[in-house]
């Protein structure tokens, strides 16, 4: 069990303008049009030196499926529009924290992230965050019956919801006797090949200097920037910690962890809104 470390000294200004700039011309993602993929039901090794079972376990999931993406900006503010009109209450309970940019990190200049990240079109693919376990359920329970009044649905009635462990660990697709959906413990593939956001150790005269910028991201990035893993879900490790179902346990590591709080067997800790936290829809299919 680790706890999410946070570092002061991160995000530079002169970065910061980065995403709105690439914003021209892209197009939103929205994990909801882009699908979900289907846990495969089998059999998975976890690795000798985790913390789960340590044995060779079948896992049936016929019908759970995951989403390609974590849930986005633009995802969200869907959601917090629909609350605005029909339910301010709990409009109110749900809407994002952007103050978390200031106090989590009070030494980093991060006040055009708490003006802009939730709100302006540059950051639409980008995870939410700093939202607490209890919206990540409402927004589920949202989705849930946005999709079930779909007249044109693959499936007739779908549930939701934050993963279990296990079934987030399944989505991973971590490699017999691994910890990472690709071979070896670094953030990069034996190619040198970066596969995640996260942050590095790097060694350097003045000793060991931690390094956001060596894959190109110093926090949180766009949805599927990095390799998704073998059966098409990306970003499981790094970016955003992703929520499961067990309040204040998140998974795979942050654009702000080390790698080897990445591996499946390690999860962090949050409490409320973190920007560091996000989360992925996982749909259970109920009828077919």
């Amino acid at each position: 069990m680790r706890k999410l470390k946070i570092s002061l000294r991160f995000i530079l200004l002169c970065l910061i303008a980065i995403p709105i700039l690439s914003f021209i011309g892209k197009k939103e993602i929205k994990s909801f049009d882009k699908g979900f993929v289907k846990i495969s039901e089998g059999k998975m090794h976890v690795g000798d030196d985790t913390n789960a079972t340590n044995i060779l376990e079948t896992m049936q999931f016929a019908h759970v499926y995951c989403s390609k993406y974590e849930v986005t900006n633009s995802n969200y503010r869907r959601f917090l529009s629909y609350l605005r009109k029909n339910n301010l209450a709990l409009y109110n309970k749900c809407i994002f924290d952007s103050t978390k940019w200031i106090t989590f990190y009070p030494y980093s200049y991060n006040s055009p992230l708490e003006k802009h990240y939730h709100s302006h079109p540059a950051y639409n693919e980008y995870p939410v965050v700093n939202i607490d376990y209890n919206s990540a359920l409402e927004y589920c329970k949202w989705f849930t019956k946005e999709y079930n009044a779909t007249k044109k649905r693959t499936f007739n009635k779908v549930k939701f919801r934050l993963p279990t462990e296990k079934e987030w660990i399944i989505a991973s697709m971590c490699l017999p006797d691994g910890k990472l959906p690709w071979y070896g413990d670094k953030g990069y593939n034996i190619e040198l090949k970066y596969m995640t956001n996260i942050k590095y150790s790097v060694i350097a005269a003045e000793g060991n200097v931690v390094h956001y910028g060596a894959d190109k991201a110093l926090y949180m990035t766009k949805v599927g920037q990095y390799p998704k893993n073998s059966i098409g879900i990306y970003d499981m490790i790094g970016n955003v910690a992703e929520m499961i179902s067990e309040k204040g346990k998140a998974k795979g590591g942050s654009w702000n962890s080390f790698i080897s709080e990445c591996y499946i067997n390690q999860f962090q800790e949050y409490e409320g809104g973190n920007p560091e936290v996000g989360f992925r829809l996982f749909m259970e299919v109920i009828e077919e």
